[in-house]
């Protein structure tokens, strides 16, 4: 089995839980991701995934999609 990728995104435009909720979500929707932490009072998610079926590109488009903009940290 292919081992998970790792990233870290520094996320603007999160202001409540419910931001950070929505964001998680749509990070865990996403095919090929195997989970997605997000930290408001950090700013940060943490998302692993599988190479091959999603990529950062597509992780920080769906960020993006859901309300928040994002920078690999």
């Amino acid at each position: 089995m292919t081992q998970p990728n790792a990233i870290q995104l520094q996320i603007e435009g999160m202001s409540c839980a419910s931001c950070t909720g929505r964001l998680e979500r749509a990070l865990q929707a996403l095919p090929g991701v195997v989970s997605a932490q997000v930290n408001l009072a950090a700013g940060t998610a943490q998302v692993e995934w599988l190479r091959g079926v999603t990529d950062t590109h597509d992780i920080a488009a769906t960020a993006g999609a859901a309300g928040s903009s994002t920078t690999e940290q």
